[in-house]
C-alpha cells in the first residue's frame, strides 16, 4: 500500500508540474502500475486462485510490453539529443535488444534448471536493456528529469536481475529466509527509486519558482 501511495504522489507531481509530457510513455507506465496495484488489491478476495493467477499473468505481460515501449521512447530521446557520428547511432538500439536477449538466455541457462521458482525472463531482459540505455545516455546531454528516469530504471533493472537470480538459487537450495530477503530487496529498490523521483520532481519546481520570483522582483 505504501508503494501505491508513492506512485500516486509521483503522478500528482508529474501532472501538476507539467513534467508528464517529457516522457509520456513512462508516465503511462506509472499510471499502469498504480491501476494494477489497486486492481490486484481489490480483486484478491473476489477471484478464485486460478482466475487471479491468470489476471496477474496478463498484467505481467502488459507490464513487459509497456517497459519495452518506454525503452524505445528513451532510446529515441537519446538519439535526438546525441551528436552525429559516422556510423548510424540508431543501429545501437536493435543491438541493445539483441544483447539483452542473449544475456537473458545466458542467465537462465546458468541458473539451476530445476528450481521451484524459475527466473522471470521478462524482468531480466528489461533489466539488461535499461542498464545499457543508461550507460548510453551518459554520452549525451539530457535534462535532469530524463537522466534521472534512466538512472532509476537502470537501478531497478539491476536490482531485478540480482533479485531474480538470488531468489532462484534460494528456492533451489530451499532457503526460505534468503528467498524472502531478496524479494524485499527488489521491492525496496523500487520504492527507493520512486522516492528519489518524487524528490527530484518536487525540487524541480521549487528551484524554478525561486528563480522566477527573483526575476520578477523590481
Amino acid at each position: 500500500m505504501f508503494g501505491l501511495v508513492l506512485q500516486l504522489v509521483l503522478l500528482f507531481l508529474l501532472f501538476t508540474r507539467r513534467m508528464a509530457s517529457q516522457l509520456w510513455l513512462f508516465t503511462v507506465l506509472l499510471c499502469f502500475y498504480a491501476i494494477r496495484s489497486i486492481l490486484l488489491f481489490t480483486l484478491f478476495t473476489h477471484l478464485s486462485r486460478a482466475a487471479y493467477a491468470s489476471l496477474y499473468t496478463g498484467l505481467s505481460l502488459l507490464d513487459l510490453l509497456l517497459q519495452i515501449a518506454v525503452a524505445i521512447e528513451l532510446a529515441r530521446v537519446i538519439l535526438r539529443f546525441g551528436a552525429k557520428s559516422l556510423l548510424p547511432r540508431a543501429l545501437l538500439v536493435p543491438i541493445f535488444f539483441l544483447l539483452s536477449a542473449a544475456l537473458t538466455v545466458i542467465v537462465a541457462v546458468v541458473l539451476p534448471a530445476h528450481s521451484q521458482i524459475p527466473v522471470d525472463r521478462g524482468t531480466i531482459f528489461t533489466g539488461f536493456l535499461f542498464v545499457q540505455l543508461f550507460a548510453w545516455s551518459l554520452t549525451v546531454r539530457l535534462s535532469r528529469w530524463r537522466q534521472s528516469v534512466l538512472a532509476g530504471l537502470a537501478g531497478i533493472g539491476a536490482a531485478g536481475i540480482l533479485s531474480q537470480a538470488a531468489r532462484s538459487l534460494a528456492a533451489f537450495h530451499h532457503n526460505a529466509h534468503a528467498f524472502l530477503l531478496w524479494s524485499y530487496f527488489n521491492a525496496g529498490a523500487y520504492l527507493l527509486v520512486v522516492l528519489l523521483w518524487i524528490w527530484l520532481a518536487g525540487g524541480r519546481i521549487s528551484l524554478s519558482s525561486i528563480k522566477a520570483r527573483i526575476l520578477l522582483r523590481p
